[in-house]
């Protein structure tokens, strides 16, 4: 497929920057490369080559570059002739072709145009012949203007009519671009119109989404910054933890039973039990538990879960589910309907968009939907901070703690919630084509 550019610049080092890779690239690559010459002469083309240490002439020689002017291009008494430059160009693809080279690019200098008649029409119909020939031979060609020389409303023109754009030395992809069959006089205007305001809409979405992300992005930082705070406060605090309950457990080696020394020290002992599990889950937060990664099939898991729940459980997916499903179950006091569902997914790069932790590719992914309360968006930016809770009683760790298994196992979560609307958690795991599974397992509907 071709393409079709135009090069906007303002200064001679920007023109011969670009212009030397664009020739060198092509050559490089075995491509043949037609240079249409006129502000500048092949000499001066050749001698930004020379200087970038390109053997000139040893590509001439083979005529793998190629020098013309504008009159053996497309002009005539600097006159443009679509009907002579769709014949050059259709003669120089055959021929490259013919010679065995990879491809055929090539470039113009379009100061030309300043002599003859110049106008937007001319431009349009020399413009669009160009576009039409580039997908035609799978052409990549390079229009040059130079911005001191040609006027603002002709340059717009430009913009009009090409879908990429190298302004100075950066290249674009041209949102001002209309398409050929809409560049005539009668369909101009309204075709500048549409892409104006499409323009106008897409800058103010890419500005809200470009927010969401920015806050996403603050958010997300903050709990990574709050998670190794609390892993590493943890840490040092299951230490000290782990010295009392030994301290513990000796001082009850020293009372007899029904003593109140015994009875001291098994209070003590239960205390430190206590905070140890605490620890624990701030650890899982701060992802500074030791992991040992697994296959699961997530439907059996679920399948389980009424068991699960008469239980506690030390799987760490399986806590991650009971405290979502137990936390859906507080939020409808009054009754509802909660939805536990798991389905492969395989995730785009445009899914991403938003989402700090997410990835593209193959995942499994775990909802659970409730009908209760919903929350509200202060309550959303709070949710999995550590010690952040709505109930009358708890310890605010259950969905951070959710969280970082989540991430330590290469997912992520992220939930949909309003007041009086419910709420839906979704989880995604990455997955796991585990052969060993029995047939049953891998029935239509199951999940890995």
């Amino acid at each position: 497929m071709g393409d079709h550019a135009t090069f906007l610049y303002q200064s001679e080092p920007e023109h011969r920057s670009v212009m030397t890779k664009f020739v060198r690239q092509g050559l490089e690559r075995g491509e043949k490369v037609v240079y249409v010459a006129d502000a500048h002469t092949p000499e001066t083309i050749a001698g930004y080559l020379r200087s970038d240490r390109v053997d000139v002439d040893a590509y001439l020689d083979r005529r793998q570059l190629v020098f013309l002017t504008p009159g053996e291009a497309y002009t005539r008494g600097d006159v443009f002739e679509s009907g002579r430059m769709l014949s050059t160009m259709a003669g120089e693809a055959e021929r490259t072709l013919a010679e065995g080279f990879a491809g055929l690019r090539s470039t113009g200098e379009m100061t030309w145009a300043l002599r003859g008649p110049a106008g937007s029409e001319q431009l349009i119909d020399y413009e669009r012949a160009l576009s039409e020939i580039a997908e035609k031979n799978h052409i990549l060609l390079l229009c040059q203007y130079d911005q001191d020389r040609f006027r603002p409303e002709f340059l717009l023109d430009v913009l009009h009519t090409h879908p990429i754009v190298i302004a100075g030395t950066e290249v674009c992809e041209n949102f001002y671009y209309i398409a050929p069959a809409e560049l005539t006089d009668h369909y101009l205007p309204a075709a500048r119109f549409r892409v104006c305001m499409e323009n106008l809409l897409a800058r103010k979405r890419m500005e809200e989404a470009l927010l969401r992300s920015m806050e996403q992005l603050r958010h997300s930082q903050k709990l990574e910054a709050v998670g190794k705070l609390a892993g590493g406060v943890a840490h040092d605090f299951r230490n000290l933890v782990t010295a009392i309950m030994h301290s513990a457990e000796l001082l009850e080696e020293e009372f007899q039973e029904g003593t109140q020394g015994r009875t001291d020290a098994q209070e003590i002992l239960t205390s430190a039990k206590r905070a140890e599990r605490l620890v624990t889950q701030l650890l899982a937060f701060g992802m500074r538990q030791e992991l040992k990664p697994r296959i699961l099939d997530l439907n059996s898991i679920v399948g389980n879960l009424e068991n699960m729940l008469k239980r506690v459980t030390g799987d760490k997916v399986e806590q991650v589910l009971m405290n979502m499903v137990v936390n859906a179950c507080e939020a409808m006091p009054d009754g509802g309907r909660l939805t536990v569902r798991t389905d492969n997914v395989t995730v785009e790069p445009g899914q991403c968009r938003g989402i700090p932790e997410a990835r593209p590719g193959r995942f499994v992914r775990l909802s659970i939907a409730d009908t209760g309360a919903g929350m509200s968006k202060d309550t959303l930016e709070q949710m999995f901070e550590p010690f952040f809770t709505t109930k009358q009683s708890g310890t605010g760790l259950g969905l951070s703690v959710a969280y970082g298994i989540i991430r330590q196992h290469g997912g992520w979560i992220t939930v949909d919630s309003e007041p009086g609307r419910g709420t839906r958690f979704q989880i995604h795991l990455p997955a796991v084509v585990a052969h060993s599974l029995s047939a049953s397992q891998m029935a239509p509907g199951s999940s890995l």
